[in-house]
C-alpha cells in the first residue's frame, strides 16, 4: 500500500474491536467530531459475533474517512491492534478503543505538539475516567515528563511515572509519530505488552502530556482486564493461540522490560541505571510477584 502524502491523511486512527456493539457508535461519534479533520479511521473487526459490523458499515457509508476491515477469525488483541498500524497511511497514528472517548480538541492539540516539537515521539492528554453509563469517576493527576534527549533518562522518567500511578499507561492511546512507532515491536502477544511498547517508545523520543483531560477512559465490567481476571484468560485475550497452564504475567513483564534495555543502543552504564530503575519498580510489587509464584506452584501440584 502506498503512502502518497497528497492522498494520505495526516493522522491514522486504528480502532481494533471485537464484539463492541455496546459502545462503538459513541466512540466513532467522538472521533468524527474532532476539530482536526484530516484523518482516517481504520476499524479492524476481530471476527465479532454481535452487531459491530452493521454499526461500523453504517458509519462508513456516511463518512469516507472510515475504513472497515473484518478479520475472518479471532486473531487476538495483539495482532488486531498491530493490523491497524500495518494499514495506516498517516504521518501520525493513534489507537482508539471501542469503549473510550476523546474530547473534540484531542487530535488538534496533539498534532500541534508533534508539529512543533520534533523531539517528541508520543503526545497524550490527561485522562478523565467514566463508568459504564458515562458518569464521571475521577481525573488523572498528570504531571509532565521532564524534557530529556537522552534515551536512558527518558526510560528512567517513564518508569518513575509508572511507580507514581498507572495513569501513565493511558499514553498508549496518545498520538505517535508513525516512523517511531514502526521502530518498535508494537503490541506483543503477552499480558500487558503495551507497557513494554511504551518503554520502546521512550527510546524513540520524548513523551509530552497535555494537561487538559482530553482523553476519556470508560471503566465497566466488560473491559478486557475486568472480564478476563485470571492470568491465562488475559494471555488468551492477547493471543488465542496461547494455551499455557502456568502464566506469570508480572515476572514475564519484568523480563520483557529488561529485554528492551538489553537490545537497546545504550552504553553499559546507562543500561545498568535503567535495569536498576526497572528492578525498583517491580520489587515494589513483591506481593504480586510472590502471589504469582504461589499460584503457579499450586497449579503444578494440582491444587486450585
Amino acid at each position: 500500500m502506498t503512502n502518497d502524502r497528497p492522498q494520505s491523511p495526516r493522522v491514522s486512527i486504528g480502532l481494533p474491536v471485537r464484539n463492541g456493539a455496546n459502545y462503538i457508535a459513541e466512540a466513532l461519534d467522538s472521533l468524527l467530531g474532532q476539530t482536526f479533520t484530516d484523518f482516517e479511521i481504520i476499524v479492524s473487526d476481530n471476527a465479532s459475533t454481535d452487531a459491530t459490523a452493521e454499526i461500523v458499515e453504517s458509519y462508513a457509508g456516511r463518512d469516507s474517512r472510515i475504513r472497515y476491515v473484518r478479520q475472518p477469525e479471532n486473531l487476538g488483541a495483539a495482532r488486531n491492534y498491530n493490523c491497524t498500524v500495518e494499514l495506516a497511511r498517516g504521518e501520525y497514528f493513534k489507537w482508539a478503543a471501542h469503549d473510550d472517548l476523546c474530547a473534540p480538541t484531542f487530535l488538534e492539540r496533539c498534532v500541534e505538539v508533534l508539529d512543533q516539537h520534533p523531539e517528541v515521539a508520543t503526545c497524550y492528554a490527561r485522562t478523565r475516567y467514566i463508568d459504564a453509563d458515562g458518569n464521571p469517576l475521577h481525573t488523572s493527576n498528570g504531571g509532565s515528563f521532564p524534557a530529556g534527549s537522552d534515551p536512558a533518562e527518558r526510560i528512567r522518567n517513564l518508569v518513575a511515572k509508572e511507580i507514581e500511578s498507572d495513569d501513565v499507561f493511558m499514553s498508549v492511546f496518545g498520538l505517535f509519530r508513525i516512523t517511531a512507532l514502526r521502530n518498535t515491536g508494537l503490541i506483543a502477544s503477552f499480558v500487558a505488552s503495551d507497557q513494554v511498547f511504551l518503554l520502546e517508545m521512550a527510546l524513540e523520543g520524548e513523551f509530552f502530556e497535555i494537561e487538559e483531560p482530553l482523553f476519556v477512559r470508560r471503566l465497566h465490567p466488560l473491559t478486557s482486564m475486568r472480564k478476563n481476571r485470571r492470568p491465562h484468560e488475559q494471555a488468551e485475550w492477547f493471543d488465542p493461540a496461547v494455551r499455557q497452564r502456568i502464566v506469570l504475567p508480572m515476572w514475564g513483564l519484568w523480563r520483557q522490560h529488561n529485554a528492551v534495555i538489553a537490545r537497546s543502543n545504550l552504553d553499559l552504564r546507562s543500561r545498568v541505571g535503567c535495569y536498576y530503575r526497572v528492578m525498583h519498580r517491580f520489587i515494589r510489587k513483591w506481593d504480586a510477584l510472590a502471589g504469582e509464584v504461589k499460584k503457579g506452584v499450586c497449579q503444578v501440584l494440582g491444587f486450585k
